[in-house]
């Protein structure tokens, strides 16, 4: 931590740690990543070069993504953030992942208020749709007129990007409202983008039961049951043989 915060200082704190930050995450070494983004920011406290440098690249998101993880820092990533916004009001980005952090931690209000500035600046941005489905949908009690905006909204970006996650935030906004048949087919059109998961067969249920679809819930429910389990033990086989082909080049 010492040499890292004298490596810091000697090449400038701000512009130094942002690209080391990046570097690490892409590493995997998240740990190491808030350690650097925390030195400068402390080292840059009067000049804010830190928030300036996150801003000039476009890293704005670097301070999201080292604030989770075990031994996260959520409220440093948002005072990062907070001073991106002060230095160029009109970066999207720097709003809609504001929203995503007070989402996460249920302060709906400021979360709502940054994420209308956030569209407000690009209502195209396929990350703020999705996030303004997820405020939709986390509140106690869903308002359907907050439901409709996010599904209007979805339909503005899905013509562009039809991503699986959109449409997944989609069919969940409409499960909400009732509106199963819709539900549906936005589920058959994700099932043709990739190939089925444990959440796509759990909401297909929901659907189909809504529609007093019975019989064919409980078998959506059965895939889903059955697909959770083998995806993880694939996952986990796949790994352990990338670790004996590594063990055995290592021998060579």
């Amino acid at each position: 931590s010492d040499l890292m915060a004298a490596e810091l200082d000697k090449r400038g704190p701000g512009a130094r740690a942002a690209r080391l930050s990046q570097a690490l995450l892409g590493e995997g070494q998240e740990d190491a990543s808030r350690r650097a983004c925390s030195i400068a920011w402390d080292a840059s406290t009067k000049d804010q070069d830190l928030a300036a440098h996150l801003l000039r690249e476009g890293l704005e998101l670097t301070a999201l993504r080292a604030a989770f993880g075990p031994g996260g820092e959520p409220d440093r990533a948002e005072e990062f953030l907070h001073a991106t916004t002060r230095l160029d009001p009109e970066r999207a980005p720097a709003w809609g992942a504001l929203a995503s952090l007070a989402l996460l931690d249920r302060n709906y209000v400021p979360a709502k208020r940054y994420l209308r500035a956030g569209l407000a600046l690009d209502p195209f941005e396929p990350s703020l749709r999705w996030t303004q489905c997820q405020l939709a949908l986390a509140a106690e009690r869903p308002s359907s007129h907050d439901l409709e905006d996010a599904l209007a909204g979805l339909e503005r970006v899905l013509a562009n990007s039809p991503s699986t996650e959109l449409l997944l935030q989609r069919a969940r906004c409409q499960l909400k409202l009732r509106r199963y048949a819709p539900a549906r087919e936005t589920l058959e059109r994700v099932g043709q983008l990739l190939h089925t998961r444990p959440e796509v067969e759990v909401l297909r249920a929901q659907a189909l039961r809504g529609q007093g679809e019975e019989g064919a819930a409980r078998l959506a429910e059965e895939r889903a049951a059955q697909l959770g389990p083998e995806r993880r033990r694939a996952r986990e086989q796949r790994l352990e043989l990338g670790r004996a082909e590594h063990r055995e080049q290592r021998l060579v």
